[in-house]
């Protein structure tokens, strides 16, 4: 996945709305821990989430 380029997500049909602002973006896997677990409770909690390109969230279908 192009984490790090999160304009490059329409390959996968996806957006991403929501990152965390102090968060950079870039892969998780060279990130914190600290700053996973940020990306997990945005997830968690709905701050975060991948969206398709025509604006239905892939978690409950439902539109922003």
């Amino acid at each position: 996945m192009k984490w790090t380029n999160h304009a490059q997500l329409q390959v996968y049909g996806v957006r991403l709305e929501g990152w965390p602002v102090d968060v950079p973006h870039a892969n998780p896997s060279s990130l914190s821990a600290a700053q996973n677990a940020e990306i997990r409770d945005a997830i968690d909690g709905g701050s975060m989430k991948f969206l398709r390109l025509d604006g239905t969230s892939l978690i409950s279908g439902t539109t922003t």
